[in-house]
């Protein structure tokens, strides 16, 4: 009689078990920063907002800071699954592409509202790190990688399509402090403004050249707008709304305050998806 040996089906994780696990284990990370780091002692705090007021700013934050890590680890774990690369090469992609973008979002305060550099640094290392661990734990929980050599020169081959991102971000950002009078440096502090408006506008061009292949469209106004609205745009839109969710903002020089960032996010997602739709137009 023959032996039939009965072999167990390889276990693997879906998306959805990926995600809760990196999430649930990098909002832990987060918090622990936020208790470890010194920010207390570096940044004062503005006024709780009405639904901090009502609710405890802790929950408030909490929900807020799970569904950034939620939107970035969705991103990075969907991306790292299109892309056909060695695991050091989709580490380096999915940690390099947030963290500059994340630690110059929360430096806009510096030349935006004038607040010391040292406490946003601060709070800059806070959110990076826990995008830090969530760019490593997604790839090697990723199976869908190559031997393939690994080559950094070969990541900016691209670079053309960020310098265009770039000056599109730019020129539209410059547009919403000239005419629209968002709450900005532009008038009091203008050189720490140009600075930051165009090292931000070239990291939103770096987060794109680095997840771009593994947007799997041949459309280039449909990589555009998944790049512009679900990539970047989610994770923009929230980030923008952090501050005036958790804190009162009222003392912005906007009317009404809360209109300051819907108009930051919108035009925002909108010059980066123009600026990516030109780029892929000129190449």
């Amino acid at each position: 009689m023959e032996n039939y040996k009965i072999e167990k089906p390889a276990f693997k994780l879906g998306i959805p078990a990926k995600v809760a696990i990196i999430v649930v284990i990098a909002v832990i990370l987060r918090i622990l920063l936020l208790v470890l780091l010194p920010l207390r002692q570096t940044t004062e705090l503005p006024p709780l907002s009405m639904l901090s007021a009502q609710f405890g700013m802790i929950p408030i934050m909490l929900i807020m800071i799970t569904f950034l890590t939620i939107t970035i680890t969705l991103v990075l774990v969907k991306i790292q699954n299109n892309l056909k690369v060695s695991r050091t090469e989709m580490i380096f992609r999915s940690v390099f592409s947030f963290t500059l973008i994340c630690f110059l979002a929360v430096l806009e305060t510096v030349p935006s509202l004038g607040k010391p550099i040292e406490g946003e640094i601060l709070i800059a290392f806070s959110d990076i790190i826990p995008i830090i661990f969530i760019g490593i734990l997604s790839a090697f929980l990723n199976k869908n990688y190559t031997k393939s050599n690994f080559r950094i020169s070969a990541l900016f081959k691209n670079i053309h399509k960020a310098f265009i991102i770039t000056a599109v971000y730019f020129v539209g950002r410059y547009l919403l402090y000239a005419i629209i009078n968002v709450q900005s440096g532009y008038s009091l502090r203008p050189g720490p403004t140009f600075i930051w408006t165009l090292l931000l506008g070239f990291s939103i061009g770096l987060l794109y050249i680095m997840l771009e292949p593994g947007i799997k469209s041949d459309s280039i106004f449909k990589k555009a707008l998944i790049f512009g609205l679900l990539i970047f745009g989610v994770y923009w839109t929230l980030n923008n709304l952090f501050m005036p969710v958790v804190f009162d903002m009222s003392s912005i020089n906007f009317n009404p305050p809360f209109m300051n960032y819907v108009f930051r996010f919108l035009l925002d997602i909108l010059f980066v998806i123009t600026g990516v739709w030109l780029s892929e137009r000129r190449t």
